[in-house]
């Protein structure tokens, strides 16, 4: 035994058996990491059947292909199921919220990219909620249900059993949360927004805009279901709307928001809808504005086709959906890797001068 013991101090400082992560780099270059993805369904602690896709740091077999998203087809460079690399692990957590009607891999342009930069991401099928099970009739119960199926999420991740590749490989000291549309609703409600249905029935009562048919609360009595996660550390609204379902103060308190809007946007109009959020934003906040683009440059539907006003690009007066993916990609990789461990490069990107030179973008921050 006591020549055993040499050895095995030996094996330890053995640097072949040390993990070592690779090297971050800036926001704005794919992340070092290869990434995996997977999808799991799983029936969560309300009795809610769920199914997620999450996607992580990978090292995929040699000769594996990237491989696409079920019935949008778009194929980027996530290889599925692929074993996970944990030279960094744990690693920080990221969940995603889609938009009415979305589904939970309609922006793989930042989930992977995120991924790649050495981060879990997680994004639930919102139940009633996705263009595979639209349900118009149940969205408002859609809407106080969507926040427990994002902490579900979470918790399924985080709750993996030894054994499974995704145990212990994201950290469990908090997550970022981004969401699209109706998924930036969510997001604000899971970073500390307080529902106020009397103001919002009101207001739909008096300016029935096209936001009230999307966050219409008539008729709910009890929104407690509709809660902050108190593990968010940072929230991040793409496209955002429905601020009157706060009232007065409800976004008061909404943790370290970066909010996104295209000036073109027209399901939620930047004046009536992302403006307003902003200004009803109590905590120090930032906005970034896209001056020629709409509501769908966030998602991958224009990898799908030309059938959008965003996806038409300088030939119909709107910046390519290439360029706005890739400016928020650098956004949001910075902002989120602020609130855990930022790079050196990400405070310059999250400051007004770094976009001075760019008439597409409009940065403003109140602290």
């Amino acid at each position: 035994m006591l020549r055993v013991l040499p050895l095995l101090a030996l094996a330890a400082c053995d640097p072949s058996t040390v993990r070592v992560p690779p090297e971050a780099v800036p926001a704005e270059q794919k992340g070092p990491y290869a990434v995996g993805a997977t999808t799991r369904e799983f029936t969560d602690a309300r009795g809610v059947s769920m199914t997620i896709e999450v996607w992580y740091p990978a090292a995929p077999e040699p000769g594996a292909n990237p491989t696409g998203y079920g019935v949008l087809s778009v194929v980027r460079d996530a290889y599925r199921d692929a074993p996970p690399d944990r030279r960094g692990a744990p690693y920080p957590l990221v969940a995603f919220s889609h938009g009415y009607g979305g589904i939970r891999y309609q922006s793989t342009f930042l989930t992977e990219h995120l991924a790649s930069h050495g981060f879990v991401v997680v994004a639930p099928d919102h139940p009633h909620n996705t263009f595979q099970d639209l349900d118009a009739d149940r969205t408002a119960e859609v809407a106080l249900a969507r926040p427990g199926d994002v902490s579900a999420a979470v918790d399924a991740v985080l709750g993996a059993p030894l054994g499974d590749p995704l145990y212990r490989l994201a950290a469990d000291d908090g997550f970022a949360m981004v969401g699209h549309s109706f998924g930036a609703w969510t997001s604000l409600v899971i970073g500390g927004g307080a529902l106020d249905v009397e103001a919002s029935v009101a207001h739909c009562a008096d300016d029935r805009t096209a936001a009230c048919n999307f966050f219409d609360l008539t008729g709910i009595q009890d929104v407690s279901a509709a809660a902050p996660d108190p593990r968010a550390v940072t929230v991040v609204a793409m496209a955002t709307g429905g601020w009157f379902t706060f009232g007065a103060t409800g976004l008061y308190d909404i943790v370290d928001p970066l909010l996104f809007g295209g000036r073109l946007d027209e399901d939620m109009p930047y004046d009536s809808e992302i403006r307003p959020t902003m200004d009803a934003i109590g905590t120090a906040k930032r906005l970034v504005t896209y001056e020629r683009t709409g509501h769908w440059s966030f998602t991958d539907l224009c990898d799908v086709g030309d059938f959008l006003p965003d996806c038409a690009g300088e030939s119909s007066g709107y910046t390519e959906p290439l360029a706005i993916q890739a400016w928020t990609n650098t956004l949001v990789t910075a902002h989120v890797r602020s609130a855990f461990d930022p790079h050196p490069t990400d405070a310059a990107w999250l400051d007004e001068p770094a976009w001075a030179d760019q008439p597409d973008v409009t940065w403003e921050s109140v602290p």
